[in-house]
């Protein structure tokens, strides 16, 4: 049953096709796929006599390559929330999903979200269960082998849809990023670049004209460059957010400092009260101060900073 496609194909459709698209990706791949796995395995159950354990390793290596499917739905997932929040605003569509809910108790119970999160989910789960089945499964029991060979594969498989997930979300970061800021930078687009993080912070330190108070910034962070900027203010509420580019440094540039270097910098009092959270850093504009918002992001951005002066 598939009530939204049906609905687009009404005489008054409740959504459009590219909607109903954004929102279940390739899910009907990704479904097929799953009804011929547990069609294999059923089979397999009802082939193995009475009192014997199925070996199932060969199922799951035959089953590997498909199991790729998933990358691509992982790699649209946030345009599958972006397109659910969209709708969420026609209220056409939330009748119609109020009365869906009425007929449907899978729907009622989870709710679409959940549902749609699932796939996202599977894979990873694949791999805890094959960690399972070899944690019981003896040395010499004729599925060993195989079970082992599915979840080397499997691993491999989750570690290529991270990497390639964290590149789509840099590229998108990084193309966002290059439209809100002011001035434009022109070469922000690198193939080298990847977008690592970004947070808002208090800077102290003479480079920020922070002699005698901090202030507040959007810093964001690259395997090769670091952007200090400044939220720019507008007049209208629903403007599109943009950054006013006032520092940017090379991470080759940069050096996380220690607490000890802290004394003789004048830090304002509030941020010396909270010194576990002050990360000083050396610019080729001089020594400054971040002051993050706990003693856990510190320590995450001294580890990315680290990582990117490398």
């Amino acid at each position: 049953e598939k009530p939204l496609q049906r609905a687009v194909q009404a005489a008054k459709p409740i959504l459009k096709g590219h909607e109903v698209r954004a929102i279940f990706g390739n899910l009907d791949v990704v479904l097929s796929l799953h009804r011929r796995f547990l069609a294999a395995l059923q089979q397999r159950y009802d082939e193995t006599p009475a009192g014997d354990q199925p070996c199932v390793g060969d199922i799951l290596i035959a089953f590997a390559d498909d199991m790729r499917a998933f990358a691509r739905y992982v790699l649209s997932y946030d345009g599958v929330v972006e397109a659910l929040e969209e709708v969420q605003k026609n209220q056409k569509y939330v009748r119609f999903y109020e009365e869906l809910c009425t007929r449907n108790e899978r729907v009622a119970a989870l709710g679409l979200p959940s549902i749609l999160v699932m796939p996202v989910q599977r894979l990873p789960r694949y791999n805890l269960l094959l960690r399972e089945l070899l944690k019981y499964t003896a040395s010499d029991h004729k599925d060993r082998k195989a079970l082992e060979k599915a979840s080397k594969l499997y691993s491999a498989i989750a570690d290529e849809m991270d990497t390639r997930k964290g590149e789509a979300e840099s590229t998108f970061e990084l193309n966002k990023l290059s439209k809100q800021l002011e001035p434009k930078i022109k070469d922000l687009l690198q193939p080298h670049r990847k977008f690592i993080a970004k947070c808002q912070c208090e800077v102290f330190g003479p480079p920020v004209k922070g002699k005698s108070k901090s202030r507040s910034y959007m810093i964001f962070l690259c395997n090769d460059i670091m952007l200090v900027t400044k939220v720019k203010e507008h007049k209208f509420r629903n403007a599109p957010e943009t950054y006013n580019v006032k520092h940017l440094w090379a991470t080759s540039k940069l050096r996380v400092m220690t607490n000890a270097d802290l004394e003789g910098m004048g830090a304002p009092s509030h941020m010396l009260d909270a010194g576990g959270c002050l990360l000083p850093l050396n610019t080729p504009e001089g020594d400054v101060l971040l002051f993050l918002e706990s003693l856990k992001q510190k320590e995450k951005w001294a580890e990315l900073l680290s990582k990117a002066m490398m």
